[in-house]
C-alpha cells in the first residue's frame, strides 16, 4: 500500500503500530468486524494483586 492509498481490504488486518501497542500492554486481544467498514479491538487487562 502506498502512502495516502486506500486502506480498504485491510480493515481486519492484525498488524500495525496500534496493535503492536495493544499486544505489549494486554494479556489477550482480538478483533471483530464493525460494519460497514471498521473493526472493534477487544482487550483484556489484568491488574497485579495488591496494585
Amino acid at each position: 500500500m502506498s502512502r495516502g492509498g486506500s486502506r480498504r481490504g485491510v480493515v481486519l488486518a492484525t498488524g500495525g503500530r496500534g496493535l503492536t501497542l495493544v499486544t505489549a500492554l494486554t494479556d489477550h486481544w482480538d478483533c471483530v468486524p464493525y460494519p460497514p467498514s471498521g473493526k472493534t479491538v477487544r482487550a483484556v487487562l489484568t491488574r497485579a494483586v495488591g496494585a
